[in-house]
Order: structure tokens, then sequence, then C-alpha cells
């Protein structure tokens, strides 16, 4: 562990590519999917919406936040970028048009719509969430960083105009060691939380299935019904 010294030095450049894209997308990312958030769901409407989609299928320490049983006040400051994403797609779809190609896929670099810009950050975080070797080529960083951090810019109006570009070039020092050690952690966490959104996708479309499935049986069973039951020539005209 690093108690002291230049953390820059320790990592190469490749590493430090990848902790400035982190932290671009852990904080400020973030804060702009909650910017869009609550832009729709003031504080003062935040319960009231939320009681609204209380049957939706949340993960428990999902539950926990959004509908706490101490009574405590729920705050949009309490969720995380996963949490944000999950509420702005299920349940502001009438308020906020979807993505061009789509939810759940990655957006063309022309397509830069309100929710292409929110299915960006995701890709984003998938995309840090798989990367194992904790390291971005400079090539690939001067690439993500301006998708990424435009994105963010167009989202909460450049608010964190200034803030975003001071830590592009920010250096690391040993003040920062407990936020890579942080990364890491989170970076698991990432892992977990996409294959568990995975496993309830397959979930859902298992569940789709079995109506569909459910669906075509009724249909039988009604065309059974009217041959039995109605007389022919009838349910010929018909």
């Amino acid at each position: 562990m690093v108690h002291s010294g230049n953390v820059s030095k320790l990592l190469n450049q490749e590493e430090i590519n990848f902790l400035r894209i982190y932290l671009l997308c852990q904080k400020h990312a973030t804060d702009a999917l909650r910017f869009i958030f609550d832009t729709h769901v003031p504080k003062s409407l935040l319960t009231s919406h939320l009681s609204k989609c209380s049957t939706f299928f949340w993960r428990k320490d999902e539950k926990i936040i959004l509908f706490p049983v101490s009574g405590g006040q729920v705050k949009s400051t309490d969720f995380d970028s996963s949490l944000l994403y999950k509420l702005i797609r299920n349940t502001l779809n009438h308020k906020i048009a979807p993505p061009t190609s789509g939810w759940g896929t990655e957006p063309l670099p022309g397509d830069r719509s309100e929710a292409d810009d929110i299915e960006r950050i995701r890709c984003y975080r998938n995309k840090i969430a798989h990367n194992t070797e904790f390291k971005i080529s400079n090539k690939q960083f001067l690439k993500q960083w301006e998708d990424l951090s435009k994105a963010v810019n167009r989202l909460n109006q450049g608010a964190k105009r200034t803030e975003i570009e001071s830590l592009k070039c920010t250096q690391f020092n040993g003040s920062q060691k407990n936020e890579i050690e942080c990364m890491k952690k989170n970076i698991f966490r990432m892992k977990d939380e996409i294959h568990e959104l995975q496993n309830e996708l397959f979930s859902c479309q298992d569940e789709i299935k079995d109506i569909k499935d459910a669906v075509i049986d009724c249909r039988k069973d009604i065309e059974e019904t009217n041959e039995k039951h109605i007389p022919h020539h009838i349910f010929k005209i018909r």
C-alpha cells in the first residue's frame, strides 16, 4: 500500500489514464445522471414518485435505499450510477424518449440525445468494470475522454466543465491513495452489479416467453371452444 510520495511516479501513463476515466465516470457522470433525475423528479415529489414503482423488480440493497423501513428520508444523493440509470430508464420512460438505438445498446458517435448520453454513460461504466488490467492507452484515452466528457457536459448543461477539464490534467499524489483503493473495490462491485443485471434480463426474457406461450395456449383454447359450441356454418361466417 502506498503511504506517501507521488502516486503518478508509481503508476505508468496507461494506469493514470484509466484512473482519470474512472473518476470522470464515477463522480461527474454519476452527478450528471442525478441532475437529469432530479430535474424530472424534484425532492418534493421523490417519495410519491417512488411509491408508484414499488412493485418493480428492485434488488434487496436497492429497496433499502429507495424504501427505508426505518422511516428515514430517501435522497437521490444516496443513489449510485447503476440505480440512477435503472430509475431513469424504468420510471421516466414517459418523460424521456428512448435512445436512438434503444436502451441497452451502445450509441453511435452521432447519437447525442439526452437518452443517448445516459446510455453512453452506462456503456462506459461497463467498460471500466471489464477492464481487468486497469489500463487505457493514450490513443483510447483521448477518444474516450472526449466522448464521455462531452456527454456529461451536455447532460449537466456544462455545470462541471471546469472541474472536468481540471481532472484531465490532475497529477495524482499520495493524497489519492484511498481513492485508488476505493476504485478497485468499486470496480469489483460494478462487475457484480452487471452480472446481477444480466441475470435480471435473462429472468425477464424467460417471463416474457412464458407469457407469450400462455397467450398462445389461451388462443388455442378459445378456438377449440368456438369450434365446439358455435355452429359450423356460423363459425365460418365469423
